[in-house]
């Protein structure tokens, strides 16, 4: 007796994992195909990079931390996934953006990258950066849009950009979705990674769904 049910429970946990083996199948069945991307800029790698994010007066005024933001978050992406490049430390760019006023736009970028000892300069030139939709102010969306163009400080290519492309994130990623829950700030940091690691992607091999 005590055998026919040692029995019944092995064939009971045989079905349960033959179940559970068919369901693990069904959703490796259901992952989105993906596709592995190229860097569109793949010259990070053992170079030193100064960040540098420019912003209309408007956007600091909404937001005086703006540029160390928007900075420090592309910083974190690209030292994630490009392990061997360098990047001058975001505060040291952005205080001297502070004192020294506007001044600091009247320099080129071979300047500011000379400025930090840096080999390259990636620039942000933010063309958006809000927690409120466009069309309706009432309806709490977070959206950044930059143009992300690379100087190279020694080269023979003066203030034009070895490489530049625009960038577009928003939060949530679903434009039907508000968000009713969550502060200015918690809206702009969902943005803001979701900008970080789409311009982190250009410098780097990735995946990307079909």
């Amino acid at each position: 007796m005590q055998r026919f049910s040692i029995l019944r429970i092995g064939l009971a946990l045989a079905i349960v994992a033959t179940a559970a083996g068919c369901q693990e199948q069904y959703f490796l069945m259901l992952k989105e195909p993906k596709k592995k991307v190229g860097a569109e800029f793949g010259k990070l790698e053992g170079k030193t990079s100064a960040i540098v994010v420019w912003c209309d007066q408007a956007t600091l005024d909404q937001d005086p931390n703006a540029r160390y933001r928007v900075a420090d978050t592309v910083r974190y992406y690209l030292a994630r996934d490009i392990r061997k490049a360098k990047f001058v430390n975001v505060r040291d760019i952005t205080d001297f953006q502070d004192k020294s006023g506007s001044d600091w736009e009247g320099m080129t970028n071979a300047e500011l990258g000379k400025r930090f000892r840096a080999d390259y300069v990636i620039r942000v030139d933010l063309v958006e950066y809000t927690a409120r939709a466009r069309d309706a102010r009432e309806v709490r969306k977070g959206r950044i849009r930059a143009t992300v163009s690379v100087f190279d400080v020694e080269g023979p290519s003066g203030e034009r950009p070895v490489y530049s492309t625009d960038v577009t994130a928003s939060y949530p990623q679903d434009s039907r979705t508000d968000v009713m829950n969550a502060s200015d700030l918690d809206i702009i940091n969902g943005a803001l990674r979701a900008f970080g690691e789409k311009v982190a992607q250009k410098f780097h091999e990735h995946e990307e769904s079909y």
